[in-house]
């Protein structure tokens, strides 16, 4: 039997809540991995009916409910179709959140109580998230006026008379500016009184952040213009915050060798490319990763991070052929699902090489000429350089004429011998990832232009894929692996002219292949191992920490002498950024500098022993 305390019970209060609140024809259901509400069903990911949950967890849940039940009954889904840009919508949502909670209140006694737990746990995070990233917050702070929208429904709920200890430490924490503005859309975001009304306000608030960030760059370019007009002494004398706000305006990715001598990579190679400050975007995927926090302590257990070592392939036909045998073996055949999966996957590999052969070649077409530029510089930075010179003072070797004065006193050690000495020796694993959501055209580019770097400059490296398919529902596991496309004995040419980048399958098992990569590294000779994982960011297990196990488990790699480095390839940078402490983001219409350039940043701050 379930207790009173069980997901089971709570379930069936969410069904009491609904009808309270004017919804009995929500239906809510527990499947999947995610929560969302699509107007008529309110989901929440799959838990175990039968676990007992702590009268916090409840309360945090009961009021996530609450808010997404007056969504449903209050939100204008007919406007939710209407077309608008990313940055208007979020704002929107802004204001609806502020709308739909003051509904709730209205509607049912306990919303307050409840929703404020839920408040408390999602903002509590947040502002762990500020406190514990000194970088991000100072540059949180320089671009203040985008968090104008979230710091307003704070303000709000603070007005609406939630008691948060969370929403107290955000508010008191706000800069003198922004607090100023968040109490000015506070009051209008309380008044709304429709999603239309709300919609509205979001544009007008998008347009006041808008002009708010055109007068501060104007400011920055008045003051620099002042600097410069006073001299280069007057600013020596103010510390080089020139030099600094020029770096914050650049795009984060490769330098600009603007004197050709190869100095300005080097400096800036010292310093991280600058940090992100708020935005809408990652505030969400932090609220969503706190919720997924409290349902994750109770889950089915299907749909746990991923910890296996993945399997090694040549090709991706032996993926499928391995996952055919290994579900013929099992007392699972008359599967249709998996099998259906395995089949399809199967023929595409064998059936695709026309269509890889053709966007392979747009790829290089579509090139670039600075890929060119930053891939001989990064080539120069990762060639093992020799360099050969002549000792003297043996016994034996080719007679040294510089000593023969010395062997008439009597010292027989007039011989020199050549002597080569050679830096250390780098060999680098490249590991790109092959889940479904990868982007083919934009990985072939990236891969292709790393590849032809390394190749050109006869640098050891491996070339390989890896991802997952998650079968755990028939009992056949996650199935991580990594298929190889190069080793480092073969010729670079092998990816140029037949590089077949092909999704293995819909999962992203980000640790997995990570664990993978360090058991064979660190099996390596190299003096110097480098590992480069090309991503497009949130694995299977976002929502259930995997992104903080992939950066503990990086830094224990970097702690073993394996750095590790990734490119972000249509990614999100808070995600990149829970992940991995160096990464660069790349921006296909500047790929050369923005990936490669990137990486030599990246290299020359780990501390590579010669430069370009």
């Amino acid at each position: 039997m379930f207790s009173q305390n069980s997901v089971s019970a709570l379930a069936t209060e969410f069904d009491k809540l609904s009808r309270i609140m004017g919804a009995k024809d929500v239906n809510t259901t527990f499947s999947g991995d995610g929560a969302y509400t699509d107007g008529s069903t309110i989901n929440l990911p799959a838990m175990d009916m039968t676990a007992d949950m702590s009268p916090e967890d409840q309360a945090i849940m009961r009021g996530y409910h609450i808010h997404e039940v007056s969504h449903v009954t209050d939100t204008d889904w007919d406007l939710t179709k209407k077309r608008r840009d990313k940055k208007l919508h979020r704002i929107w949502n802004c204001c609806e959140d502020v709308f739909v909670e003051r509904k709730a209140m209205e509607k049912y006694a306990g919303a307050r109580k409840n929703l404020e737990k839920t408040i408390e746990h999602v903002l509590g995070s947040e502002n762990e998230h500020w406190a514990n990233n000194p970088q991000k917050q100072a540059a949180r702070e320089r671009t203040w006026w985008e968090e104008i929208p979230y710091a307003a429904l704070q303000q709000a709920r603070k007005e609406m008379g939630y008691e948060s200890e969370a929403i107290d430490e955000y508010l008191s924490g706000l800069t003198k500016q922004l607090a100023k503005e968040a109490k000015r859309w506070s009051g209008q975001m309380r008044d709304a009184d429709d999603s239309i009304e709300a919609e509205k306000l979001a544009r007008t608030i998008k347009r006041r952040i808008a002009k708010l960030g055109r007068d501060n760059d104007e400011s920055k370019e008045e003051e620099q213009e002042q600097q410069q007009a006073q001299g280069p002494s007057n600013t020596q004398q103010d510390g080089g915050d020139t030099q600094q706000d020029s770096q914050t305006q650049s795009d984060g990715g490769g330098d600009d060798d603007s004197d050709g001598d190869g100095d300005d990579g080097q400096q800036q190679g010292n310093d991280k490319p600058e940090p992100k400050g708020f935005t809408l975007e990652g505030a969400e995927q932090r609220e969503d990763g706190a919720m997924e926090q409290v349902f994750g302590k109770y889950n089915t257990g299907g749909s746990n991070v991923c910890t296996e070592i993945a399997k090694i392939y040549g090709d991706h036909q032996q993926v499928w052929d391995a996952l055919k045998t290994k579900l013929d073996a099992s007392n699972l055949k008359q599967n249709t699902r998996s099998r259906s999966i395995i089949s399809s996957h199967g023929t595409r590999a064998t059936d695709d090489k026309f269509y890889c052969d053709r966007i392979r070649t747009t790829a290089h077409e579509d090139m670039g000429s600075d890929v060119r530029q930053y891939a001989a510089r990064l080539a120069r930075l990762l060639m093992a350089q020799e360099d050969r010179r002549n000792e003297g003072g043996y016994t034996s070797g080719r007679l040294d004429r510089k000593r023969l004065a010395q062997l008439v006193a009597g010292n027989p050690n007039v011989f020199a011998r050549s002597s080569v000495t050679k830096t250390s020796e780098t060999r680098i694993m490249i590991g790109v990832d092959g889940s479904s959501s990868m982007n083919s055209s934009l990985t072939y580019k990236a891969v292709l232009a790393v590849n032809e770097c390394l190749g050109r400059a006869n640098v050891k490296y491996d070339l390989t894929e890896w991802s997952g398919v998650d079968l755990t529902a028939d009992g056949l596991g996650n199935n991580p692996s990594i298929v190889y496309h190069k080793t480092a004995n073969e010729r670079y040419t092998k990816v140029r002219d037949g590089l077949i980048f092909q999704p293995v399958g819909g999962d992203t098992p980000t640790y997995a292949a990570m664990l993978s990569y360090a058991q064979m590294m660190s099996e390596w000779q190299e003096p110097r191992r480098i590992l480069l994982m090309l991503t497009d960011g949130e694995p299977n297990g976002y929502y259930r920490n995997e992104d903080k196990m992939v950066h503990g488990l990086q830094r224990k790699m970097i702690a073993s002498g394996i750095e590790v480095y990734a490119v972000g390839i249509e990614a999100s940078e808070d995600c990149m950024s829970t992940m991995f402490d160096n990464y660069v983001m790349t921006n296909f219409g500047n790929l050369g500098q923005t990936m490669l350039g990137g990486i030599e940043t990246m290299l020359l701050a780990g501390g590579h022993a010669h430069a370009a």
